[in-house]
């Protein structure tokens, strides 16, 4: 097993750890949760093979859904997520973009490092919370519980990024 790929490792279990432990338990007005979780696939480097995406977004979502007691809800959109990642991720790349650049905002700008994170984060809280309601019955709690948790997820986000930028 290579470094990179025991750091992924570390990074992929420290996340989940600190969503289980810690931002589980964060619930503002009752809809909003931080899903901090999907900061792991957002750092991926962009040549990661696309069976290495879906295989790490499932297992991600999968050791999620775990904690969360949501079966197959994270793992669903966080395999999702991981197919639509390149697709979100190309629009924010220069064309002499290596396979191995991988998203920071010391590589790519605060601008666009938090516009590409924006985008996949709102989609990701679309997806998860579409198939967690189900319904489009309830489609207040629905809409609030994406705009909240889009927000705070961001926020969570641009923490760590930043704190990981100064290291």
């Amino acid at each position: 097993m290579s470094v990179l790929t025991l750091k992924r490792l570390r990074l992929f279990i420290v996340l989940v750890l600190v969503q289980a432990l810690v931002l589980n338990f964060v619930q503002l007005f009752g809809c909003a949760m931080p899903l901090l979780y999907i900061y792991f696939l957002i750092e991926l480097p962009r040549g990661t093979e696309r069976w290495k995406l879906y295989l790490w977004g499932f297992f991600l979502g999968l050791s999620v859904d775990t904690f969360l007691n949501t079966p197959g809800v994270a793992a669903i959109s966080c395999t999702t997520i991981a197919a639509l990642r390149p697709y979100i991720l190309e629009p924010f790349l220069t064309v002499d973009a290596s396979a191995e650049f991988v998203p920071t905002i010391r590589q790519m700008g605060a601008g666009k490092y938090f516009s590409y994170v924006g985008m996949y984060t709102a989609f990701y809280c679309i997806i998860f919370f579409t198939i967690d309601y189900f319904t489009f019955w309830h489609l207040g709690p629905w809409l609030l519980s994406i705009i909240t948790s889009y927000l705070l997820t961001m926020l969570t986000i641009a923490s760590v990024a930043i704190a990981f930028q100064k290291r």
